[in-house]
């Protein structure tokens, strides 16, 4: 029996709420972590009470809470795994119940990996993009972030390149895209998912570089009619921006060449794209 299809403000408002829940969820744990973690850090160092609340108290024990910062995001996202994974779930069998056919794509392996040298050229010509902006917008995320990179690898690399990706994409375009198509089209559902992708990171430099990446990501999602495409591409773009994190080329200096390489590589990645929409559309039609 079919069930009825939701109202437009109860789609608009369930398009919503996952980013929301999400950040909830990572509140929840990032103060449970950091009360427990204080108590740590005042027991360890012999804090008195009345060095309790000092500046250089605060100013210490958050250079130590920025260096776990990956390990607490990496507990964040593993919970929000299992949550919006469950809420995808129920989605599917909602649709299910309302006659919805999702649109099958039988891309076979050679065509699901031509994603993997798009996601390098978009990170590189993006972050290119992104080093054009004013030193002042870009200087205090570089303190945090030097802080944060600074912890543990193998946590960085579990709450970056793995566990953060797949949150993202079920949250972002799994939900939240997934939910606004089906009252809007392609562009407006694109540009108001990746602007809320965007705005989700928290800071003017990020925001640029996640919408943009949300765009590809929707495009990634809508050719390959499947969140695990998505997925691969977000996580190949983490490990590329991680790896050159770690492993810093030296500098350029002449902005021409900047400007030559950033066009290169946005090239490529139109080209990636248009290939990857041929090789789809191919498939789709045989």
């Amino acid at each position: 029996m079919k069930r009825e299809k939701r109202s437009v403000i109860m789609t608009v408002w369930s398009a919503c709420y996952p980013p929301a829940l999400y950040l909830g969820i990572t509140m929840v744990i990032e103060m449970i972590m950091m009360i427990v973690m204080m108590l740590s850090y005042i027991s360890a160092n012999g804090i008195s009470a009345a060095e309790i609340g000092s500046q250089a108290m605060i100013n210490g024990f958050l250079n130590e809470f920025y260096k776990d910062a990956m390990m607490i995001q990496w507990i964040c996202s593993m919970v929000s795994c299992v949550v919006f994974a469950l809420l995808m779930l129920l989605d599917m069998r909602r649709r299910k119940q309302e006659g919805y056919v999702p649109e099958q794509t039988t891309a076979n392996v050679a065509k699901i990996f031509l994603i993997l040298p798009l996601a390098v050229v978009a990170c590189l010509g993006f972050n290119h993009v992104i080093s054009f902006l004013p030193a002042e917008l870009a200087e205090s995320y570089n303190e945090i972030a030097e802080l944060m990179y600074s912890g543990d690898k193998l946590m960085i690399v579990l709450a970056v390149v793995i566990f953060g990706p797949i949150v993202e994409e079920l949250v972002f375009r799994g939900l939240v895209y997934r939910r606004f198509r089906e009252i809007l089209n392609v562009w407006p559902a694109a540009i108001l998912s990746s602007v809320m992708f965007g705005i989700f990171h928290g800071n003017m430099v990020q925001f640029i570089y996640a919408t943009c990446l949300g765009l590809v990501m929707v495009f990634i999602y809508e050719k390959y009619q499947s969140v695990w495409a998505s997925i691969l591409f977000h996580v190949a773009t983490n490990a590329v921006s991680l790896l050159f994190t770690f492993l810093p080329l030296p500098g350029i200096e002449h902005i021409l060449v900047y400007f030559v390489i950033m066009a290169l590589e946005l090239a490529l990645t139109a080209i990636f794209m248009a290939t990857i929409h041929a090789c789809v559309k191919k498939i789709k039609e045989a």
